[in-house]
């Protein structure tokens, strides 16, 4: 499947349509394709699902039988799509980094040219809408300014594929800050959650909280409906996750961490939507203080607290995390 992208500084009017064509029909392609992969694995589960019940065996690894559905590749990209489409307009070729992968994700050009395609196809869709529709010249002036902005964070993420070596290296490497969220009695909620997760598992969730610092955001999923802005990271094998949410540029609330193999749990739903309220319940006040040079110090101090404790060399627990900055 062609994926086009163009020098957006030189192109001809006739060249980017024609990119823009290209591009949504490589859209098309993959969510096609991406939809017959879906309902091979929704057959393969049922088949896996039946045998499991014949075999009275309760180990059936009825999740993992299809190992080539995209899905999770599939939820990355709805994560960081979210991000660039709320990216403010005023400074958009300053920020995109922000609000893109890190280039040290396996998958970054891919994520990055999935991204773009996901711009083109709402570009095309206004461009559809007002080929088919009447509208008065205010609706008309408003579809064409939002058409410009689908360019210039095309244009954005573009450069970013495009970098010499020279222009990579000078770019400072992302480091993301932890904020912790406390609990309603004051200690760090996931200190008091990974007190009660055997220590077998940390290894996977310092390494999940490693991919929120990194920006590389290992198996990030966006919640959908009410939960607006939540996301986890997952290592879906051990069921580790760890719930966040985007606090500014480069600040990420950690909401909560636990294991949880299935997503289809009315404990685990209601569990997130409970830690989710009691978050936003706290976050203006969290917002406030990201300009308190103690309380980001404190935070900094529980960053360090948290991998020490993850670390396999871990042998006593800190007082610190029963600490926090009103």
């Amino acid at each position: 499947m062609e994926f086009i992208i163009l020098d957006l500084d030189t192109a001809t009017e006739e060249q980017l349509k024609a990119a823009i064509e290209c591009n949504y029909r490589t859209f098309r392609l993959m969510s096609s394709k991406i939809e017959t992969l879906k309902k091979a694995n929704e057959q393969a589960l049922k088949k896996a699902q039946q045998k499991k019940e014949e075999t009275f065996h309760q180990e059936a690894p009825v999740e993992e039988v299809v190992d080539d559905i995209d899905a999770e590749f599939e939820e990355e990209v709805a994560f960081f799509v979210s991000d660039v489409k709320k990216l403010p307009e005023e400074a958009i070729e300053e920020n995109i980094e922000s609000v893109l992968p890190s280039r040290k994700h396996y998958e970054y050009e891919r994520l990055l040219k999935r991204i773009i395609a996901e711009l083109f196809k709402d570009y095309n869709e206004i461009e559809e809408y007002m080929l088919t529709e009447t509208m008065d010249p205010e609706e008309q002036e408003e579809l064409l300014h939002d058409q410009a902005i689908f360019l210039r964070k095309i244009k954005a993420i573009s450069k970013q594929l495009t970098l010499t070596i020279e222009e990579i290296t000078q770019t400072p490497a992302i480091e993301n800050e932890l904020i912790f969220v406390p609990t309603s009695g004051g200690n760090i909620r996931v200190f008091d959650e990974l007190d009660h997760i055997p220590s077998n598992y940390y290894k996977k969730f310092e390494s999940l909280f490693a991919s929120i610092k990194d920006g590389t955001f290992k198996g990030v999923k966006k919640m959908q409906g009410s939960l607006e802005g939540l996301a986890e990271v997952r290592d879906i094998p051990s069921g580790s996750r760890v719930t966040f949410m985007r606090l500014d540029k480069n600040r990420y609330a950690v909401i909560s961490a636990f294991v949880k193999k299935s997503d289809n749990n009315s404990g685990y739903q209601k569990m997130v939507e409970n830690h989710y309220q009691s978050y936003r319940q706290q976050e203006t006040a969290l917002k406030a203080n990201l300009d308190n040079p103690e309380f980001l110090e404190l935070h900094k101090q529980y960053e360090l607290e948290l991998f020490r404790k993850l670390s396999p060399l871990a042998t006593s627990k800190s007082p610190l995390s029963k600490k926090v900055v009103q």
